[in-house]
């Protein structure tokens, strides 16, 4: 169905080969110009079955807190009654922007 389709199509967080194997086995006829994105948390299990990887840059504990601080207080610190739970927060994302992001808007 998807053979003549330009799409674009997002595997989040693709634990293991044999997941992976089964999530691909329908798109293995996707259109031209299509586009397959897999996130992984282990780099391992996309070797050799993709064309690509892209490490994703992790911040220092710094930079991640004032992310975090921008998007949760709208200012580049924690308020002092927040700042141990604020470092908690960033420490859970592991420096990942995203994660970071989502938390502090949350």
């Amino acid at each position: 169905m998807l053979s003549h389709m330009k799409v674009f199509v997002v595997l989040d967080d693709v634990g293991n080969a044999a997941q992976l194997e089964y999530l691909c086995e329908e798109l293995d006829d996707l259109g031209p110009n299509s586009r397959l994105i897999i996130t992984a948390r282990d780099r391992h299990t996309l070797r050799g079955r993709v064309d690509v990887i892209y490490e994703v840059t992790k911040w220092k504990f710094e930079e991640s807190l004032r992310l975090f601080s921008i998007g949760a207080f709208k200012q580049n610190h924690p308020k002092d009654s927040y700042n141990l739970l604020s470092q908690r927060a960033v420490a859970y994302a592991g420096g990942v922007p995203l994660a970071l992001k989502v938390l502090g808007d949350t």
